[in-house]
């Protein structure tokens, strides 16, 4: 989760990926309820893809 509480990332095999894939759920407030989420493609390929972590800069990698 980013510092100011408004994107997660995690990895999963949840449909919509191509096996397990990093995906994000983002809201515009911290007292909000999380969007759908998405994969995030700058993250994910082909490969297993997991354990996402944040930066203090706010960057996501894995």
């Amino acid at each position: 989760m980013t510092a100011d509480l408004l994107e997660l990332y995690f990895s999963s095999t949840r449909p919509g990926g191509a096996g397990a894939d990093i995906w994000v759920a983002r809201r515009s407030d911290p007292s909000l309820a999380w969007s759908e989420p998405d994969v995030e493609a700058n993250l994910s390929s082909a490969a297993l893809d997991s354990t996402p972590n944040v930066s203090p800069d706010g960057l996501a990698g894995q």
